[in-house]
């Protein structure tokens, strides 16, 4: 087997090693970024009360723990039993960190929305309270309740897909069902809703007499 593996890894001039050599250099750039925001956030008291910054925060430790999950591949992930249950453990939080990272974009959508459109406080917009709940604590109880459902229809959800410790790209159909629903489902309707929401507020900013540009053009 893993004879099978190396072969395959010449053939195709890849290795976990070197996967893990390129995905080291370029998640440490996301990495710093993340810590810089987090310690000028932790360091400036007047930022630590205003809801945007909060809501950065939050996204930036999402954002932190998914690309911290997806960083490392055990070498020997394909043949060592205990190498595969942390590439497990990591693709699950790798999927949790992104879920999170949706939701938290969205809340600052929703913020913003808030602000320019309904002419809100900031405050008044959405109780943190709530948000916390929806974004950390909502995606997690989601991806436990969809590992559980794996394991009880005896199907594996996470694992090494070939680059990635994350979702597994070999499905049967309730595997298909499952990460459909756990991730690209979600995904997809929590992205169209945040586009929605920009697009009305750039509408309204255009009303109000404000130039307002695409970063492309149709």
């Amino acid at each position: 087997m893993s004879s099978d593996l190396e072969q395959l890894q010449l053939e195709e001039g890849y290795s976990i090693s070197t996967r893990n050599t390129i995905s080291y250099i370029v998640s440490s750039l996301s990495i710093l970024g993340g810590i810089f925001i987090l310690v000028v956030y932790l360091l400036l008291k007047e930022l630590r009360s205003k809801t945007l910054y909060k809501l950065v925060f939050n996204l930036t430790v999402s954002s932190m723990v998914a690309t911290l999950a997806g960083i490392y591949v055990p070498e020997d992930v394909e043949t060592n039993k205990h190498a595969s249950s942390y590439c497990q453990l990591a693709g699950f939080f790798h999927e949790y960190g992104s879920l999170s990272t949706l939701c938290w974009s969205a809340a600052f959508a929703i913020k913003i929305y808030g602000l320019v459109v309904n002419a809100e406080s900031l405050e008044d917009t959405v109780k943190l309270k709530n948000v916390y709940l929806g974004c950390f604590v909502l995606p997690f109880t989601f991806c436990l309740a969809l590992q559980t459902a794996a394991y009880w229809t005896k199907t594996q959800l996470f694992g090494f897909n070939g680059t990635y410790c994350w979702l597994i790209d070999d499905l049967n159909e309730v595997q298909y069902i499952l990460q459909t629903v756990g991730f690209f489902l979600p995904s997809i309707i929590v992205s169209i809703g945040t586009g929605i929401l920009y697009f009305r507020i750039r509408n309204t900013l255009i009303k109000l007499g404000l130039e307002v540009k695409w970063p492309f053009h149709f």
